[in-house]
C-alpha cells in the first residue's frame, strides 16, 4: 500500500484554515483515491479506504499496520525525514535510483539539492536502514530492513 500525504498552509476552505487539512493519496494496486480531510480524522479514512478493499475481497494488510503508514506529526522537518517517510511506506522496497527519489520528493512538493539527497541516503545505507546496490554514479537504493 502506498500513502502519499501532504499538508498545505495558509489558505481557508471549507471553514477550515488549510493547515488542519491533509491531502492523501491511498494506492493498492490499480486502485487509487485522492483524499483530503482534517488531521485527526486520517485513521478512519485509512480504516474506510482498508475496509471497502475488504469487501471487494482484496486481500489488505491489517488497519494497525496502516495507522504505522500514515504520516502524523506534521511535515518533515528534513531531507532526511522525507526519505524515511518514503522508507516507512515501503516505497523503497523496490532499488530506486537517485533521480528517482528526486523525483518522488519533487512530486510531493519538497525539493532538495541532490548532494543533500544522496548525502542522506548514504547516511541511511551506514546506518543499516537502506542497502545500496550497483556502482558509483548508477546506485540503486533499497530498503535493507523493514519499518517496524
Amino acid at each position: 500500500m502506498l500513502l502519499n500525504a501532504q499538508q498545505s498552509k495558509n489558505e481557508v476552505r471549507d471553514g477550515y484554515k488549510k493547515d488542519e487539512r491533509v491531502h492523501i493519496r491511498l494506492k493498492f494496486g490499480d486502485l487509487e483515491v485522492d483524499v483530503e480531510c482534517r488531521q485527526e480524522q486520517l485513521k478512519d479514512v485509512i480504516d474506510t479506504f482498508l475496509s471497502s478493499l475488504r469487501e471487494k475481497g482484496i486481500p489488505t494488510i491489517p488497519s494497525t499496520t496502516a495507522a504505522r503508514v500514515s504520516y502524523i506529526g506534521g511535515e518533515p522537518k528534513t531531507c532526511r525525514d522525507v526519505i524515511l517517510n518514503l522508507w516507512r511506506n515501503g516505497w523503497f522496497s523496490v532499488g530506486r535510483s537517485l533521480s528517482e527519489v528526486d523525483e518522488e520528493m519533487s512530486r510531493m512538493g519538497y525539493h532538495y539539492n541532490r548532494s543533500a539527497i544522496a548525502h542522506s541516503l548514504a547516511d541511511l545505507v551506514r546506518e543499516g536502514i537502506l542497502a545500496r546496490e550497483g556502482r558509483k554514479g548508477s546506485y540503486r537504493y533499497l530498503q535493507k530492513r523493514p519499518p517496524i
